[in-house]
């Protein structure tokens, strides 16, 4: 799961104006601009996974920065979340061109720290919100402007007001290393096992930066291709349903807009169907691979045999499929969450993918959304080069929003514990 930081617009809510005490409206997601770690939220990266929530009945929880651990930072609810389109007459003058996610929050009036945070709000203390997500759907692009990730589909699991963005932590280990290498110029001297604390915080940093360099190298090489398909699709409950790989994409077409006119195609939910696309050429039928979903009743259905077949096309069988080696491991990662659902739905632990114990998933993983040695998100490139360096970014991109990374909060709190002293002798 990751964190991501906005510099909200947040309207708290008089407590006079018919609204309702407690009440507050902010931006908590902006679309079409790169943000400091090189990600850029498109418009509709929210649609499923509000709609999602709105079926579930569930309220998507208001939690104060992002503090899980504390019942009592559980601070509220969310009463609307709309994603506004570019153009919206509700959007700022600033943000006309790009959109955002808007959400409309109440917080729990009878929790203490939900009314110190509402007061907060209100005297324009605290001015950020964050949201902790998952990528669905994501992937590398090259443009005009350089090398970004693109975040297409997005799981929203919470949002939250927060105090200090990641930006503000960065300057932090800044300014003490800056201070501490001062010192050293002036003749102050560093005990030994401090020394050792810098040298292997300079390592991990210095592993982090050559990661990304790997991951933005490899996006030059490999071009714009990604794996793709919804992991949250329904499984049909008839184990043996006949898959006709052929007659299913005619239906998907139709489904998504389709037909004799692809003028009306809604691409986005074309690609639901399939696990992996080029997304270079994304308004082409013939870009799509490996469907494993058919329409039933008007809703787009995993099909367990199709399912099966793109495993075992993915494993090699029938001459195998031309995609990128850099994207199977991402493609197995999907389809390894569909073989987990079918061992619980259809109760049967024989159900396993076909390519071993160690990208194997259980029922339980799909559950938490992630597979079992996947550092993040299944749509993210996967050999096994470019799959360590984006761990690392991915590691980084934990701490570069409002969650702290544990590697720079180590790295912050050795820091902290350096003083200057006599050198250690032995």
């Amino acid at each position: 799961m990751l964190i991501k930081e906005c510099p909200a617009l947040v309207k708290a809510a008089p407590d006079d104006n018919g609204t309702g005490q407690g009440q507050f409206t902010a931006i908590v997601s902006v679309f079409g601009n790169e943000d400091s770690v090189g990600d850029v939220v498109i418009p509709g990266a929210f649609t499923q996974t509000l709609a999602g929530w709105k079926a579930s009945g569930n309220p998507i929880p208001v939690i104060w920065s992002h503090d899980w651990s504390d019942p009592f930072s559980h601070i509220g609810y969310v009463l609307d979340a709309e994603e506004l389109q570019p153009g919206d007459n509700r959007l700022p003058d600033n943000l006309k061109t790009n959109g955002g996610l808007l959400v409309t929050g109440q917080l729990d009036t009878d929790n203490p720290k939900a009314v110190q945070v509402y007061r907060l709000l209100k005297g324009n203390r605290v001015t950020q919100f964050s949201f902790a997500y998952d990528i669905e759907e994501g992937a590398l692009v090259e443009d005009e402007n350089g090398i970004h990730y693109e975040l297409r589909v997005l799981k929203l699991h919470e949002v939250g007001p927060c105090l200090v963005g990641a930006n503000q932590e960065t300057e932090l280990l800044a300014v003490k290393a800056n201070n501490l290498a001062a010192g050293v110029k002036e003749g102050r001297v560093l005990a030994a096992k401090h020394v050792t604390k810098l040298k292997d915080a300079h390592a991990a940093l210095g592993e982090v930066i050559t990661a990304a360099e790997a991951v933005a190298d490899a996006a030059k090489t490999r071009g714009a291709k990604a794996a793709s398909g919804s992991t949250d699709l329904p499984l049909d409950g008839e184990q043996d349903h006949a898959w006709d790989a052929d007659a299913a994409q005619g239906r998907i077409l139709s489904w998504a807009g389709g037909g004799d006119d692809l003028s009306d195609m809604d691409w986005s939910k074309y690609r639901e169907a399939y696990f992996w696309y080029d997304s270079a050429n994304a308004e082409q039928a013939g870009s799509y691979k490996l469907p494993f979903a058919d329409v039933i009743d008007g809703k787009l259905t995993a099909i367990w045999h199709g399912v099966t077949a793109c495993a075992a096309v993915i494993n090699g069988s029938r001459g195998g499929v031309d995609i990128p080696d850099a994207d199977v491991a991402a493609v197995k990662s999907r389809i390894g969450k569909y073989y987990a659902k079918a061992a619980e739905q259809f109760d049967d632990d024989s159900i396993t993918v076909p390519w071993g114990d160690d990208t194997k998933t259980s029922a339980a993983d799909a559950d938490a959304g992630q597979a079992p040695g996947a550092k993040q998100d299944a749509s993210r490139p996967g050999s096994e080069p470019e799959a360590a360096a984006e761990a690392a970014v991915s590691a980084g991109k934990s701490g570069a929003a409002n969650g702290p990374n544990p590697e720079r909060v180590r790295m912050l709190a050795d820091l902290d514990s350096i003083e200057f002293g006599l050198a250690e002798t032995n």
